[in-house]
């Protein structure tokens, strides 16, 4: 397994994606490869991975879930965050024991919501905000949405805002708001969503 990715996620991804295009099964992709087959399974296995003879792929052993966010997990939201955030599109310099009091304060508040992604009993990532009252109705603003760097791409901030929507919607709210970057990917994510740019307010802000 040498020339094969060291890292279990990407071993993962890329054997799934040679099977599905290329060979007819485990057993055909190890024998073209000249690799055994148990070698793989237990290197995928260790990560909670297992194959499934009749879709041809590896799956999660344990299903990933949606939860509720769980305050003795702010530890590992704080670790998400400060990787998550300290790199692109945003670079800024998160510590990981400030991205745990920056989460800790959210979910502290009265009307805070939230939800975490958990892949094979691991949270890999969480969205989280607080809902505010005005005279038009309660809104939801959210304040966080971040994955663990390692378990991007594979849509799972894409299944915790969309549960994130229905929740809102099923609580009545009447608008959802977000302050993301201006440029780059994000703006087109959202959008997709049915997010727009506002244009009667603007974000302002000085330094002290």
């Amino acid at each position: 397994m040498s020339y094969l990715p060291k890292d279990p996620n990407m071993l993962y991804s890329y054997i799934n994606m040679k099977l599905r295009d290329e060979y007819e099964s485990l057993e055909d992709f190890c024998a073209a490869n000249d690799v055994e087959a148990e070698e793989i399974l237990n290197a995928l296995a260790a990560a909670g991975y297992s194959y499934d003879e009749k879709t041809r792929q590896f799956g999660n052993i344990r299903p990933a879930e949606i939860r509720p966010i769980d305050a003795s997990h702010i530890g590992r939201y704080g670790e998400i965050y400060a990787a998550a955030f300290s790199g692109e599109p945003w670079n800024d310099p998160w510590k990981p024991e400030d991205a745990v009091i920056h989460v800790s304060e959210i979910v502290e508040s009265k009307q805070s919501y939230g939800l975490e992604y958990v892949e094979d009993g691991k949270v890999v990532g969480f969205i989280l905000g607080a809902s505010m009252l005005f005279h038009y109705g309660r809104t939801f603003e959210i304040n966080d949405l971040a994955v663990d760097p390692e378990w991007q791409g594979r849509g799972i901030a894409k299944a915790l805002l969309e549960k994130c929507i229905a929740d809102m919607k099923e609580r009545g709210m009447v608008g959802l708001n977000l302050i993301t970057g201006a440029e780059g990917f994000l703006p087109e994510f959202y959008e997709k969503y049915g997010f727009s740019r506002e244009d009667r307010v603007i974000l302002m802000g000085r330094e002290l």
